[in-house]
């Protein structure tokens, strides 16, 4: 084979895939998996080499048993329950809102996240012990929301603690270089914001060195929807500048290539471990080091062959690497640059003359690009279509920067007063870039969202092996290859058409929210609105999280949902309207419909601002969305002269929108905060059964009557509740559910629950098939 180490790191990734599924990834391994080894396998028999095969089947079964060992080891070293912690601290602090939080290494050699009140003078390399309570980390609850488990599994943690205790410290070790590197790139932090200001000189040690703790969320966004995040995480582009500029420099000095490619190979691991090794980075320094050390021996080198090296090294050290989203796309780049960059060349017209530097880093660019657009879809559900042009127009001016950034670090350290000049002309650097990025935000098609419907996910999973074949970088001659295309493309297809919900089906889903409501309706013709938009900063900009844009919107986005028909808000608590904005934000809304009174001006002014109109209903209303589906409004009755009541009184919970949505003979009903007044006022009204009911109140003690439940008569009831203050569920509420109600599902056991109804029954599966929290 002409790249072997490309087909043993490939099928050693199939292995850790594989033994990681459960775990850390999704069930795309076990789809591609099949298709892959037939693959193989054919190329194989057809090339006549099933021994080279049967060791690469050999080398997956290695990576099977490596990535299966660590996760092994990681769930059984330790266990949940009050510990005394005694180990390294093994990550920089982070200052939360709260306290902070940082990764101790253990005996047995175990990674566990801490969580503790601050404290002074805590260092990155230090000795700590303290008492604390560890518990396994909760895993998504509602589908396409963020997976908090699979994120710190792919970083090999498996365990949280959180502190019970004052924190007892020792010394730092005095070998541990990373924590030596975390002080260095904290004090050039503060040099570079004393001298260009917090914001730019933020930005700066961001791309430099990959410190982004003092990056504005606002500055995250822009570069985001620029096409050019990667900038503010150290890659192969930072590397790659940082060991030319020492090769170059070394060579002037020393006169001879080879002294200068050895002498470069340290200080390049130097500035690895001063970006805080990050995967990106060691990749870059892996692969740049055996660069050098090929260009000091003399020897040629194959760039796949010394990519899929380094790929390699670093699956072996840290199989659960594969699953980081670093990891991919850097990886995905680079096998893009090197193997469709030279495809793209032959197949586009070629251009001479001045243009000619600008056409090649364009398709340099096109390249990265192609590679990493399912990545970049599948984790992140946004893509920028002007990246390529944003990202040639920056990187002459990243150069420079890095080498007067980098420099003026190294003079600060032996003359502070003489790092000024280099700063300064960053600062230049930099109001150019911001230039750029805020120019390539504004663009059409940048920050274009989009939508992870089912149509979408299986084209994501063929994309690969589509874009291999159209660039022609398969053995298999022309006829098998249009073959292959055609059994492809019919394959997603099948997928995508099986994967579609029915045509007459609605789908009702109570989100995971915490202690608040959200639910999202699916209507038989595939439109969607929303009840409640749980807890956020729509009201109080102070608010810590936002249901809205963490919970609510991924979820719409994975379902493929790219408008609203409209929002019901049941009354304006903060747990019920706080994502509005986001939400409002993000996609078109057809409507805000509130209880009378509901509208207040805070509220009010949010739907104005993104061009929602907002009205009222009371008892007695029906909306009729689509011909067969109806929303009856059942509470609160308009009462003249009403009084206008304060967003946050109490007394909004009895006048909740009580809200029956009905389809065929299958029927759903959504009481708000409702409690026993209101459950008593209705009731005189008629009586409301429903196939579900959603309790009122996260189950609070003054709801969910037994004269309300048995007149309902519901064969689900729903519960949508979190970790609180409160004692919600109440213990009666629960009893009382429990004795009436055949099934009683919460939100924070199963996760999101879906009801699915055809008109004449009802089916409903939560999100988790057992209560999170047991295996």
């Amino acid at each position: 084979m002409r790249r072997p180490l490309l087909a043993v790191a490939s099928f050693f990734a199939i292995g850790i895939a594989v033994g990681t599924t459960r775990s850390v990834g999704g069930p795309g391994f076990f789809y591609c998996l099949p298709v892959g080894l037939w693959l193989a396998a054919v190329w194989a028999w057809q090339r006549r080499i099933l021994v080279p095969f049967l060791l690469l089947l050999l080398m997956a079964a290695v990576g099977y048993s490596h990535a299966a060992t660590a996760v092994w080891w990681g769930r059984t070293c330790l266990s949940p329950g009050r510990v005394q912690l005694q180990g390294i601290v093994v990550s920089p602090i982070t200052k939360m809102d709260w306290g902070i939080r940082f990764d101790l290494r253990v005996p047995p050699d175990a990674l566990v996240r801490v969580f503790a009140q601050e404290v002074k003078g805590l260092r990155h390399g230090q000795w700590v012990s303290l008492p604390a309570t560890l518990e396994r980390p909760a895993p998504a609850m509602n589908p396409g929301g963020f997976d908090y488990s699979h994120y710190l599994t792919a970083r090999g943690i498996f365990l949280l603690a959180r502190a019970e205790g004052p924190l007892q410290t020792g010394p730092v070790a005095w070998n541990y270089l990373p924590g030596h590197c975390t002080v260095w790139r904290e004090t050039l932090l503060n040099k570079f914001q004393h001298v260009l200001g917090a914001e730019s000189g933020g930005l700066l040690a961001g791309i430099t060195l990959g410190e982004r703790s003092a990056i504005t969320d606002e500055m995250t966004v822009i570069f985001q929807d620029a096409g050019i995040g990667h900038l503010l995480a150290v890659s192969g582009l930072h590397v790659g500048i940082v060991a030319g500029a020492f090769f170059f420099a070394l060579r002037w000095l020393c006169g001879t290539n080879r002294t200068a490619a050895l002498a470069s190979i340290p200080l390049v691991f130097f500035y690895v471990l001063l970006t805080g090794v990050q995967a990106s980075a060691l990749r870059a320094g892996l692969t740049a080091s055996v660069v050098l050390c090929g260009r000091a021996l003399r020897k040629e080198h194959d760039s796949v062959n010394l990519v899929s090296l380094a790929a390699l090294l670093l699956l072996l050290i840290n199989p659960l690497s594969l699953h980081q989203i670093g990891f991919q796309l850097s990886f995905a780049a680079t096998y893009g640059i090197l193997l469709l960059y030279p495809r793209l060349t032959n197949i586009l017209p070629v251009c001479y003359g001045r243009l000619q530097l600008f056409w090649q880093a364009l398709l340099v660019s096109l390249a990265a690009q192609l590679a990493v657009l399912p990545l970049l879809i599948w984790h992140f559900g946004r893509l920028c279509l002007l990246a390529p042009i944003v990202n040639v127009l920056l990187v002459p001016l990243l150069s420079p920067l890095m080498i007067c950034g980098l420099g003026a670090a190294a003079v600060a350290s032996v003359w502070p007063f003489g790092a000024q000049l280099p700063l300064t002309l960053c600062g230049y650097l930099l109001g150019a870039i911001c230039r750029v990025a805020q120019w390539g935000a504004a663009l059409p098609g940048s920050g274009w969202v989009v939508a992870l419907g089912p149509l979408v996910r299986p084209f994501l999973l063929a994309y690969y092996p589509l874009l291999l074949l159209i660039f022609g970088l398969t053995p298999w001659p022309g006829r098998i290859v249009r073959r292959l295309v055609a059994g492809l493309v019919g394959c997603c297809l099948i997928c995508g058409w099986v994967a579609m919900p029915p045509l007459e089906e609605l789908a009702v889903t109570f989100l995971s929210v915490g202690c608040g409501d959200a639910c999202a309706v699916r209507l038989p013709d595939r439109s969607w609105f929303l009840v409640d938009t749980g807890l956020g900063p729509t009201l109080h900009p102070e608010a810590d999280s936002d249901a809205g844009a963490e919970d609510v919107l991924p979820f719409l986005r994975w379902q493929g949902a790219r408008r609203l028909r409209a929002v019901w808000l049941t009354h304006p608590h903060d747990d019920h309207v706080g994502g509005l904005a986001s939400v409002l934000q993000a996609m078109p809304v057809g409507a805000v419909i509130c209880a009378p009174g509901g509208d207040v001006p805070d509220l009010q002014r949010v739907a104005e601002k993104h061009g929602v109109p907002c009205r009222t209903v009371s008892a007695g209303d029906v909306w009729e969305p689509v011909p067969g589906v109806k929303v009856e409004v059942w509470h609160p009755a308009t009462t003249p002269g009403q009084a206008a009541l304060d967003p946050q009184d109490a007394e909004w919970n009895e006048q909740s929108l009580v809200i029956r949505l009905v389809y065929g003979n299958t029927s759903l009903l959504f009481t708000g905060d409702a409690g026993f007044r209101s459950e008593l006022a209705f009731l005189q009204r008629g009586r409301p059964a429903a196939d579900v009911l959603k309790v009122g109140h996260h189950g609070s003690a003054g709801s969910s009557g037994a004269g309300f439940l048995q007149a309902v008569a519901p064969d689900w009831a729903v519960v949508s509740v979190g970790r609180n203050p409160h004692g919600l569920p109440a213990e009666t509420a629960m009893q009382r559910l429990q004795a009436i109600v055949p099934v009683v599902l919460r939100t924070d056991d199963y996760g999101a629950i879906t009801c699915r109804s055809d008109g004449y029954e009802i089916k409903v599966a939560g999100y988790h098939a057992q209560p999170v929290g047991q295996d």
